[in-house]
């Protein structure tokens, strides 16, 4: 059974997101229509939607090819994530509830614990649970779309194998000082919190760039 054009369009982008594809690598209609066992207008629907995401370039002449990532496009990608997440954290601040706030602690003591024991892959996974739950609780699907779009840039660079491993202890402290700004229900210290936390991300991402890039 061929798939349907959202799950072709889920496997390209999962693909480019996870370096399976790599950047300026060209991307074939018929070749993936047969790989992925679908159409070749619906290759050519996923294109469209990867090319609206910034994953791939569309050309009259070259078709599609994968979109190379600078350092310059993830910084960029990086002050656009901190200010639409700060507009959702704020609306989640309002919306907070004690199961909400008991679950953003349980994430922190996974957190601290994937830190104790060097357990990086589950430090991104409890981090970014973080981060959604956040997101979640703003309940505004707009901003909630615009966040994960420019995530996806975000996400093809490689931060979990070099830069956590060197900077677990103080991402952890960030965290857990957007987690008391939190519990506080104090959106200035919030605010100053995630912002602090951002910056540190972009200043390591450019510091480290020749080993994270795509």
């Amino acid at each position: 059974m061929k798939k349907q054009p959202s799950k072709t369009y889920e496997i390209l982008r999962d693909k480019i997101v996870s370096g399976e594809y790599y950047p300026s690598q060209r991307l074939v209609e018929t070749k993936l229509a047969k790989v992925l066992n679908t159409s070749r207008d619906h290759i050519r629907m996923a294109f469209q939607r990867l090319d609206a995401d910034g994953l791939i370039e569309l050309s009259p002449n070259q078709g599609a090819t994968v979109t190379v990532v600078t350092l310059e496009d993830i910084l960029d990608v990086l002050v656009a994530l901190e200010a639409l997440e700060l507009a959702c954290y704020r609306r989640a601040l309002m919306r907070m509830t004690d199961k909400m706030l008991r679950h953003l602690e349980d994430l922190v003591e996974k957190m601290q614990h994937a830190i104790e024991e060097s357990d990086y892959e589950l430090y991104t996974s409890s981090s970014m649970n973080f981060r959604n739950t956040l997101v979640d609780a703003a309940e505004s699907p707009r901003l909630k779309e615009l966040v994960e779009t420019m995530r996806l840039t975000g996400n093809r660079i490689r931060l979990r194998s070099v830069i956590i491993p060197l900077r677990g202890h103080s991402s952890l402290a960030e965290h857990e000082r957007i987690m008391e700004a939190i519990h506080n229900a104090d959106l200035i210290e919030l605010e100053a919190a995630f912002r602090h936390h951002m910056e540190s991300v972009r200043r390591d991402t450019e510091k480290h760039w020749d080993f994270i890039r795509p």
